[in-house]
């Protein structure tokens, strides 16, 4: 089985790849590889028939850095 989780490298991207089962590959994708605000890479990059699984584990969690940059959290929470 293979799986592809979005935000492989940030806080639960990481505890997630942590906790892979035996018998799924996982490909993690950083931001700097995949931009979830970008919904042509990010349609390029999951609508794909190699994925059993798709794990959206991206998100914009910097609490301070959100109030100075609304429209960047939003972007990628939203």
């Amino acid at each position: 089985m293979k799986a592809l989780i979005i935000g492989g490298t940030g806080q639960l991207g990481g505890a997630l790849l942590a906790r892979i089962p035996d018998g799924v590959d996982a490909i993690a994708l950083k931001r700097s590889a995949l931009d979830i605000t970008d919904s042509a890479a990010l349609a390029k990059a999951v609508d794909s028939d190699k994925w059993h699984m798709v794990i959206n584990a991206a998100a914009h969690t910097a609490v301070d850095a959100a109030e100075s940059d609304s429209a960047g959290a939003y972007a990628a929470n939203a």
